[in-house]
């Protein structure tokens, strides 16, 4: 996660986010890991829980990835608005 937030400037990994592999930027044993998957799964409180002091310690912040979501479906609505009714 840190790596991402160094090349994109945030932690809000899009769900579909997978480390390229062969990508020298990224350490080597992230390589084709679904981060976008492991990182929603830590925010939905499924996995890595008891490591959660460590993450907020390095600005992980357990909400903002539902507010990402949340545009995402209101932008989706909203092209099939456009889409159905030809204006917005």
């Amino acid at each position: 996660m840190l790596k991402y937030e160094d090349l994109k400037g945030d932690m809000l990994v899009p769900n579909r986010f997978v480390v390229p592999v062969n990508d020298i930027t990224w350490p080597q044993e992230a390589w084709g890991m679904n981060l976008g998957k492991v990182v929603s799964t830590i925010r939905a409180g499924k996995s890595h829980v008891d490591k959660r002091e460590d993450l907020e310690t390095i600005g992980f912040d357990f909400n903002s990835q539902r507010l990402h979501y949340r545009y995402e479906a209101i932008r989706a609505a909203m092209l099939k608005y456009k889409d159905l009714k030809g204006n917005m």
